[in-house]
């Protein structure tokens, strides 16, 4: 009798926590498909106003002191270019529309990043999960 409340508590406990499994998979595979946008500011001053639009969103960075990261989650509708306003320090007005993504051939968890380089230059890269270095990551 004992024996078979055990089994009958233990089938009962694993039928409670199948929904915790799929809700906990379901979280980490949406997570890794989830895109990311990291700009670093390496122009040498201050950055006033960063703004990136992609994906028909706008996100807003604010003020970044030299050296300095910040990032945020973006979306790809199809294809998309990052499009960058901020003003420097010294008064540059920056304004460029960079990079390249696209949603068939970079669906899962683009990683990508710009660089405010001196002048107001900007730089973009950006991979795939598989192709970043654990490092990197």
């Amino acid at each position: 009798m004992r024996q078979c409340r055990r089994r009958l508590m233990c089938a009962l406990a694993m039928i409670g926590l199948a929904p915790v499994a799929v809700v906990a998979t379901v979280a980490n595979v949406w997570a890794a498909t989830r895109n990311r946008l990291t700009v670093t500011n390496s122009s040498g001053q201050g950055v006033h106003d960063l703004t990136v639009a992609v994906g028909g969103e706008t996100i807003r960075f604010g003020d970044l002191a030299s050296g300095a990261s910040a990032s945020a989650r973006f979306r790809i509708d199809h294809e998309e270019r990052f499009e960058v306003r901020c003003r420097l320090t010294d008064g540059t007005a920056v304004h460029e529309s960079t990079g390249y993504v696209t949603w068939a051939d970079d669906l899962l968890g683009v990683c990508a990043r710009l660089l405010i380089l001196p002048e107001g230059a900007i730089y973009c890269s950006h991979a795939t999960p598989a192709t970043v270095p654990d490092t990197a990551a």
